[in-house]
């Protein structure tokens, strides 16, 4: 592990002075340069080819030279994976209940308790991702007993399941949602069909506390005075309740206070110094992972630092009180050829409707757009007769991409006129729709190592790095970052490709 991780980091060190070079960074050609139906504020990632007077269409026209030719990208476009993306004729279309009577057949089957089977087969008809968390719960709950018991999970029988002590301990130990609470409810009624659960019926999870300390509000409208997001602002919050609570749990003078009246003057050093402690302990326990962790103190000092500056404490408590360091890079499992074909087959056999999730995800894994990118989509943003799209990224910045072979063909699936958003009007819903079929997908399709959506993204980023006719100038511009040393992060090499690596280097 220690010489792979050496190796990747030279890999990346390599990448980044190369980016680096003023003078072959400057002397780069425009390499980009498309032209699209809708653009407010293009990036410098995008040169609209309007500007130079030439034709996208027209691929023998190079830009710069004829090692930038927009052909010669979307060539590497076209060729980042060796894999089909039509849809398969043995492969007949299932639709979301498909992926439920998958779940029943591969996973649920392997419950010994006849009766468990029996109430996942009563439910087939719920959405396939409320499907699949419930025989996550419930596989849970049969593991909870088994501890109880000292007893192997295949051994729980129907005795052991229609014992309400054993629902009681769960729910009392796990902090359930009122959605899983009425599964194990339902549950519970297949082994008690004339019973119902008093415990259930109670008050079970605290009501949700809303932060309301006359102080900390003061510094919350400071900073979105200043520009703060709302989103940044909901995380802050979060983190000053978990901060609080804590203090009010954990000393005793703080005991007989809640989170909006403990007086905050009585919070010293020697507090946040603890409180680092713990999350150090959290990330040790991967209760926590490193990043959050470190994202967590760093509103907690920023909180008191703010309000002294505001001189609404007396004294800087954050004084030596340095943050949490985090390890930027993480490596990711990047999923195979073999992978991703499986993933578009389940596509095509699965989604409610395959060309425009097809469309979506691959956006995300042939051009490396951000969920965030795919739900502010239009239909305006699609130029089908210069073959290209316009993206709205960070900053709010548009580029101009080339579709690939393989998006094209999806495009012309959908009817000729079209208009408004692509994927849907709310974009949360469109990023937890996306979410959850992809959570499915990877389930069908194998994929036994964990992903998000963002991985699209970094398998995006590291399949170009491989292409040996991508230069680290091109690479960095078509992965749309300003930075080098944020396109590394995105690189991720396995043994098997670190191996094949050092057997090309020629040492005589």
């Amino acid at each position: 592990m220690e010489n792979k991780s050496t190796f990747l980091t030279k890999i990346i060190n390599d990448l980044t002075e190369q980016l680096l070079k003023p003078n072959q960074w400057n002397q780069e050609p425009n390499i980009i340069s498309w032209n699209a139906s809708s653009t407010k504020n293009l990036s410098v990632e995008c040169l609209s080819l309007h500007e130079t007077g030439q034709n996208v269409n027209d691929n023998n026209k190079l830009i710069g030279s004829q090692n930038n030719s927009p052909k010669k990208v979307v060539s590497i476009l076209n060729s980042l994976y060796k894999v089909d993306f039509q849809e398969k004729q043995h492969s007949p279309y299932q639709g979301p209940n498909g992926i439920n009577k998958w779940i029943l057949t591969n996973l649920i089957s392997s419950f010994s308790e006849k009766k468990v089977r029996e109430w996942f087969q009563d439910h087939l008809s719920v959405h396939p991702y409320e499907y699949y968390q419930r025989y996550i719960l419930v596989k849970s709950f049969i593991d909870h007993c088994a501890s109880h018991l000292h007893a192997d999970p295949n051994s729980v029988d129907n005795i052991a399941l229609s014992e309400l002590r054993f629902y009681e301990s769960y729910i009392s130990s796990n902090e359930l949602g009122d959605r899983k609470i009425r599964a194990l409810t339902s549950l519970y009624r297949k082994f008690h069909p004339n019973s119902s659960l008093s415990y259930m019926n109670g008050k079970l999870k605290p009501e949700k506390c809303t932060l309301c300390h006359p102080t900390i509000l003061r510094h919350l409208e400071h900073l979105e005075k200043g520009g703060l997001n709302k989103k940044t602002l909901r995380d802050r919050t979060e983190a000053y309740k978990k901060f609080l609570s804590w203090m009010c749990q954990s000393y005793t003078q703080f005991t007989g206070y809640d989170i909006n009246n403990v007086p905050l003057y009585l919070v010293n050093k020697d507090h946040l110094l603890e409180f680092s402690l713990l999350l150090k302990r959290k990330v040790a326990n991967e209760q926590i992972d490193d990043k959050n962790a470190s994202t967590l103190f760093y509103y907690i000092r920023s909180l008191f630092k703010s309000l002294y500056q505001m001189s609404l404490l007396k004294n800087d408590v954050t004084v030596g009180v340095i943050g949490l360091p985090f390890e930027n890079y993480h490596y990711r499992e990047i999923p195979s050829n073999e992978d991703i074909q499986r993933y578009f087959e389940a596509i095509h056999m699965y989604t409610p409707d395959p060309s425009l999730y097809g469309f979506g995800f691959g956006l995300m894994l042939f051009l490396g757009l951000r969920i965030s990118e795919i739900s502010s989509l239009n239909w305006e943003h699609v130029n089908q007769s210069n073959r290209s799209i316009s993206v709205k990224g960070k900053g709010n910045k548009y580029s101009i991409l080339p579709l690939t072979r393989n998006l094209i063909e999806i495009l012309n699936k959908f009817p000729d006129k079209k208009e408004g958003p692509i994927f849907g009007e709310n974009q949360k819903r469109v990023y937890w729709d996306f979410y959850r079929y992809h959570k499915l997908l990877a389930l069908v399709a194998g994929w036994g190592y964990i992903s998000g959506l963002h991985l699209f993204r970094h398998t995006y980023i590291t399949t170009l790095s491989n292409n040996k006719n991508c230069t680290p100038q091109l690479l960095m511009r078509l992965s749309r970052h300003v930075k080098p040393a944020s396109t590394s992060l995105y690189i991720h090499r396995n043994n098997r490709s670190l191996q094949q690596a050092v057997n090309q280097i020629d040492y005589f």
